[in-house]
């Protein structure tokens, strides 16, 4: 059985219900800390404008994110990035739902809630679906005359059906089309789901830029209005700093789509 290094794979495997329960605790609270101390940003510094915080909140939430890592010396459980990246996913959706969707139209209301909704829909696909693993033939290597599976691979001119796997070098799978392990969603990406992981990128910029374009709108509206002083302060924060989490993943994400579009 192959070795898995990440998020969700690792918990398919694990035989312990707790482990899993854990990990889950300890991902949530690492989404909770992190947008907590990006949300410090506009505490501190409400004179900026919200570009000029955008800096400051990469930093703290790089900060965050090792720090949060160090919890597991301390509780020995490690967070799973797959289920980080789902706990981001509800809790951008839960802001818009309970704090920002009353300054939204009907029609943008619409929008973010289905594009919300096929997210996780493509979130749940990514990870149960087959990127395309090769299993271990004996048959493949008595042909190829190989002593094991990787040699036969990288002697795929004796096997043409081998030509285009490559083994993971994370979780030592043997994958068909091979392009990269994604831990974000604790998973090769082969042939079998390229084209839903480019879709799935794709649907994350879409969804946090209409989030961003929502939630500074309620944001201008509250400085505008003059009402931002009656508004609760955590949750003005709050929207801040899910604001700034939102720019910031969608120009990471654009980077790195043009990456994987070049590599």
């Amino acid at each position: 059985m192959s070795r898995l290094a990440s998020g969700l794979q690792r918990l398919r495997r694990s035989s312990s219900q707790w482990e899993v329960l854990w990990s889950a605790l300890a991902s949530c609270g690492l989404v909770l800390f992190s947008q907590l101390a990006v949300a410090m940003v506009p505490r501190l510094f409400p004179f900026l404008s919200l570009l000029a915080m955008l800096p400051i909140a990469g930093l703290v939430f790089i900060a965050a994110i090792v720090l949060g890592r160090l919890w597991r010396r301390f509780i020995g459980v490690a967070a799973s990035a797959p289920l980080f990246v789902l706990f981001n996913i509800l809790l951008l959706w839960g802001v818009y739902v309970f704090v920002i969707r009353r300054e939204t139209s009907s029609l943008l209301d619409m929008l973010i809630n289905a594009e919300c909704a096929l997210l996780l829909w493509g979130f749940y696909r990514i990870l149960s679906g087959d990127p395309g693993i090769v299993a271990c033939d004996s048959s493949y290597l008595e042909e190829a005359g190989c002593k094991d599976f990787v040699e036969a691979i990288y002697s795929s001119e004796k096997l043409p059906m081998l030509s285009r796997v490559r083994q993971c070098t994370w979780c030592k799978a043997n994958i068909r089309g091979y392009d990269h392990h994604c831990p974000a969603f604790g998973t090769c990406i082969g042939q079998k789901n390229h084209r839903l992981f480019m879709a799935l990128l794709t649907g994350f910029v879409v969804a946090e830029s209409t989030y961003t374009m929502c939630s500074t709108k309620y944001i201008t509206r509250c400085i505008s209005s003059g009402t931002i002083r009656s508004e609760n302060p955590v949750s003005l924060n709050i929207v801040i700093s899910t604001t700034l989490f939102s720019i910031l993943q969608v120009l990471w994400q654009i980077l790195r789509a043009v990456t994987r579009l070049y590599s």
